[in-house]
């Protein structure tokens, strides 16, 4: 990293004695021309190349400390991840969905995508036919949902409490399942 510092500072006034070739068109053909600079031609300003120097060598002084930052990529990644499933224009702490939605960022840095079809197979969740491959193309005899392989637990509701039902018919086994009229 010391190196490549010292190499910042020399790189745009046509100084290449500290470049790396992987990097450097210079070294390998010293015609080539700046493309980000005004004619192609270095920098030639002799009071910024001292400036950038002395804010380089401070860099330099602390190199060591430096390195071992690492990239700031993965950090951001994660916290794009995190904003996806939780954006902040949603009010998700007051309950334990930001929670699940924090856990599933990490599973999917940890993971991969993956994580979902692993979750769903620990909790018994099954999709169906609806997401394989050539579905369309292929003929099912449905007749019926087969019945969860864990049986579900009995839980007990206090009497203070309101019911709310929702009857939801999205498996789409007949054409009518969520119309009362035929076209």
């Amino acid at each position: 990293m010391e190196k490549a510092s010292k190499s910042l500072s020399k790189h745009p006034f046509g100084d290449h004695s500290q470049c790396n070739k992987s990097w450097c068109r210079f070294i390998t053909n010293p015609r080539e021309v700046y493309k980000s600079l005004p004619n192609g031609k270095p920098i030639k300003d002799q009071k910024l190349k001292e400036t950038l120097t002395e804010v380089f060598d401070s860099y330099i002084n602390h190199a060591e400390k430096l390195a071992s930052l690492g990239s700031t990529q993965a950090n951001e990644s994660f916290n794009k991840t995190v904003g996806s499933k939780a954006p902040k224009s949603h009010h998700y702490s007051g309950s334990d969905s930001l929670n699940y939605r924090v856990a599933g960022s990490v599973l999917q840095k940890n993971i991969g995508y993956t994580y979902w079809s692993n979750s769903y197979a620990a909790s018994e969740l099954r999709e169906g036919d609806s997401y394989r491959s050539c579905v369309a193309l292929k003929s099912h005899d449905i007749t019926e949902i087969p019945a969860p392989r864990i049986p579900p637990a009995d839980v007990e509701i206090p009497d203070d409490v309101a019911y709310v039902c929702f009857d939801l018919e999205t498996t789409e086994l007949g054409i009518t399942v969520c119309y009362d009229y035929y076209y």
